[in-house]
């Protein structure tokens, strides 16, 4: 597609795939309605909100040290990829 949605550059590539791995499986599956509501029942409102809150801050922290080191304007440089 145009523009596309990775950049030829296989570093800045597989970052792109770093960044939204772990957005797509370390922070957006806590905020999912369906992970909150299978969780009730099972562990106290204090133990899931702890629970949900711990992982997302974990993986908002691997987020932030990739991002350090390569953002520019965007999250892996100065055009717009699949990771923003």
């Amino acid at each position: 597609p145009e523009p596309p949605l990775l950049p030829r550059d296989l570093n800045k590539r597989a970052l792109n795939y770093q960044i939204s791995s772990i957005v797509l499986s370390g922070i957006q599956p806590h905020q999912n309605v369906a992970l909150i509501k299978l969780l009730e029942g099972k562990i106290n409102a204090e133990e899931k909100t702890g629970l949900v809150n711990n992982a997302i801050t974990k993986g908002f922290t691997a987020l932030e040290r990739l991002l350090v080191s390569s953002a520019g304007k965007y999250a892996t440089g100065d055009e717009v990829y699949l990771a923003d």
